[in-house]
């Protein structure tokens, strides 16, 4: 009797890839690595390692939200250091924390120390601004004292703060109540955990694998930031913008070259597992599609099939809606090198050090007919003001450099 068959063994061979997190180090890796090592030994195998590749993804961290107790008593206040800082927003807006608190239970608070808590993410506004009912910056304080018994009768100590709208020249002052915020590992115990049927139920599943996808490197760890996923959502309903621009023709020079280079980019990104920037291709792909006038179907066919292994449900919806074709039979696309190479390069003017313009150039375009080109520039001959050019130089393909 023989340990197993030699013709499957040599055509199964070992993993080809193990992708999983490090929390599966002892479980998974450990172990696998010992009885594939102690088969080889033994001679029953003809490879040492179980898995040809091995990635570890990168775990997705939670927001949480801590509040302080000081110990001892029943009174929490807003964060470790009590609100002592400012906080400006992106609309331009600034929020004053006053030291209220600090002034008048800093006795208390150093006798005793404080305990940090932590409190479910949900109960905290999303924007973290002021304007809400409970009057609260960021927890809302009726559903915190639902949550907990032990909050009912809880005294949550509020800082008195400044809001000034430097747009609008309006101060406001009002009592808060403010979560620290920390970046973490998703834990039932930290209340900080993304369900993520919740998501898929708001989202839909395309929406939801997109945006894993795109919040980073695969092997690096990524917060979580429900805020975000709205770029992926604008981006899936974008494509329907550019439907209307699709039509019946023979495909142009411009927008072969475009797809071409997206295909190029996706391809290597798929085979490098780098997915968030197949995303950003097929992203900077859709806006120079949307710049066209229009776009025949063969290249919207292409830029469907790119986008079916991120988002198979969207493109299914959009295929039956456009496209006669049976989506399953048709194979992913390959890059033409043909298209890919630029006929014109983009040169950048730097005068004296600064960068002024961008000039278009023929990439056949002699040294003396660039010089000639570049000189007449309108704003290249604003910036020169009929100064004496004491050097241009060429760096074939990157930058023009003129010194006056």
């Amino acid at each position: 009797k023989e340990f197993c068959s030699k013709e499957k063994l040599e055509k199964f061979e070992n993993v080809d890839l193990y992708l999983g997190g490090s929390e599966h180090a002892v479980g998974h890796l450990l172990y696998s690595r010992f009885y594939t090592k102690f088969l080889y030994d033994l001679g029953y195998i003809n490879f040492e390692e179980p898995f040809k590749k091995l990635i570890h993804q990168g775990m997705i961290l939670g927001e949480s939200a801590i509040i302080y107790r000081i110990n001892g008593t029943n009174k929490y206040i807003t964060s470790e250091d009590n609100c002592s800082k400012t906080t400006e927003y992106k609309d331009g807006t600034k929020l004053i924390c006053e030291e209220s608190i600090k002034k008048e239970y800093v006795d208390l608070v150093e006798k005793n120390g404080i305990t940090p808590i932590h409190i479910p993410i949900k109960f905290v506004d999303d924007e973290d601004y002021p304007e809400n009912e409970h009057n609260d910056i960021t927890a809302n304080l009726e559903e915190l004292r639902k949550w907990r018994p032990d909050f009912n009768d809880a005294e949550f100590l509020k800082g008195e703060g400044t809001l000034t709208d430097e747009q609008k020249g309006v101060v406001y002052r009002y009592p808060f109540f403010q979560v620290k915020r920390v970046i973490e590992k998703m834990s039932k115990s930290k209340y900080n955990v993304i369900n993520p049927d919740d998501v898929i139920r708001k989202y839909g599943s395309d929406v939801f694998r997109m945006y894993l996808m795109f919040l980073g490197p695969i092997e690096q760890q990524k917060p979580w930031n429900t805020k975000g996923i709205e770029g992926i959502v604008r981006f899936l309903n974008r494509i329907n913008n550019i439907v209307n621009k699709v039509i019946d023709k023979e495909s142009e020079i411009n927008e072969l070259r475009i797809i071409n280079r997206c295909i190029k980019n996706v391809e290597r990104n798929i085979e490098n597992y780098s997915f968030n920037t197949a995303i950003s291709s097929m992203m900077i792909c859709l806006n120079e599609l949307l710049e066209l006038e229009n776009v025949s179907k063969s290249v919207f066919k292409d830029y469907l099939l790119l986008l079916k292994p991120f988002a198979p449900k969207t493109v299914k919806i959009i295929w039956n809606n456009v496209l006669q074709d049976n989506l399953d039979e048709i194979k992913f696309p390959h890059y033409n090198e043909e298209y890919i190479e630029e006929e014109t390069i983009q040169y950048p003017v730097m005068i004296n050090g600064k960068t002024r313009c961008k000039i278009i150039i023929n990439k056949n375009t002699t040294d003396k007919e660039i010089k000639y080109i570049v000189l007449n520039n309108d704003t290249v001959k604003k910036w020169i003001n009929n100064s004496e050019v004491k050097k241009f130089i060429i760096v074939n393909g990157k930058v023009i450099s003129i010194v006056v």
